[in-house]
């Protein structure tokens, strides 16, 4: 008696608090802003260990091929942080340096994010194999992918 007893009080009490919670309120456009500058800082986090590597400063260790697999992992969150179209430079100029070309320019910057993604996922894949020579080699080709895309939708 005392254990269903107890169990009524806790489903009474759990749905009388489920009504009257108030659902989260959508994201502002502020948050999204902030995704999207901390999707870019932790690529940025990852990436730093793996041009080391790349230098010739570090050897490719279980670390920092699980930079590279963050940073494959990260490239697949980007397209969700840049969703919101309204988002740019000239409607938040103090929060954000993303250009509206980001957006207007759909044919140029679905592309490179693409390519992004596939050649960060190669990346690490080559940082499991330990190959110092053709990581080298894919990591510059990220760079210039990732500086492609800044200087082409990225304000100074």
């Amino acid at each position: 008696m005392v254990k269903i007893s107890a169990l009524l009080l806790t489903v009474f009490f759990s749905a009388n608090v489920l009504a009257q919670a108030k659902p989260p309120a959508p994201p502002k456009p502020e948050d999204f802003i902030k995704a999207r500058q901390g999707l870019m800082r932790l690529q940025l986090m990852n990436r730093l260990p793996l041009n080391a590597v790349a230098k010739g400063d570090a050897q490719l260790t279980d670390a920092t091929i699980a930079n590279a697999e963050n940073l494959a992992d990260l490239a697949r969150m980007a397209s969700m942080v840049f969703a919101d179209k309204t988002l740019t430079s000239e409607k938040y100029p103090n929060a954000t340096k993303a250009k509206a070309d980001i957006f207007s320019n759909e044919a140029e910057f679905k592309p490179l994010l693409t390519k992004h993604m596939e050649e960060t996922a190669k990346l690490a894949q080559i940082a499991r194999k330990k190959d110092n020579k053709a990581f080298t080699t894919q990591l510059k080709v990220v760079a210039d992918n990732c500086n492609a895309c800044h200087d082409k939708f990225r304000e100074e």
